[in-house]
């Protein structure tokens, strides 16, 4: 099954949404991996299916993927058990949660290609040392093209070889191909 990741950080919410309206059913789940505060989570998922009409769940225990957005329970990040299996939780002490490495560190364990991770912009590297590794396995990777914060993007183009630079539409149209891949 083909899984999206989004990352990302400052700047990045309201590049989530509009990337996310994609004015189709989801056939694939989608990650967010967005840095946000521990109380603005269920604002950003309100916000989310009202403006894409799309399932969000804020995931609190495991629990198996299926066409839907997902999100880590505010304070906490996203790990991937399996391929299927999603869980929350603090597994790293580091300065933002979610953790954009925690969340890639999972994918590296398993033996999946089948996942489009789209970074959009924002400050820091968090995930960027893995990036290299994933690609190496497969994954593929997609950078926003001009960001407003450029460094997350750049610190992740430092460790790539293979990917695309794509602006916000361009994002979306290559969510709605992977999603029209699945019907």
């Amino acid at each position: 099954m083909e899984k999206v990741i989004i990352a990302g950080s400052a700047g990045s919410p309201n590049n989530v949404i509009k990337i996310l309206k994609i004015n189709q059913k989801l056939n694939i789940p989608i990650l967010l991996c967005i840095h946000f505060s521990k109380n603005a989570i269920e604002n950003f998922a309100h916000n989310i299916k009202n403006e894409t009409g799309h399932e969000v769940i804020i995931v609190k225990n495991p629990i198996k993927l299926k066409p839907a957005v997902y999100l880590a329970e505010g304070g906490k990040d996203l790990l991937l058990k399996t391929s299927e299996i999603v869980n929350s939780g603090i597994y790293k002490d580091t300065k933002t949660h979610p953790s954009i490495e925690v969340l890639l560190n999972s994918i590296a364990k398993l033996n999946d290609k089948n996942f489009h991770i789209f970074i959009l912009g924002g400050l820091g590297n968090d995930g960027a040392k893995i990036a290299k590794t994933l690609e190496e396995k497969g994954i593929k990777f997609y950078i926003e093209k001009n960001p407003s914060f450029e460094y997350l993007t750049n610190n992740f183009l430092k460790n790539l070889k293979y990917h695309k630079i794509l602006g916000l539409e361009e994002m979306k149209n290559e969510i709605i191909k992977i999603n029209k891949k699945r019907r």
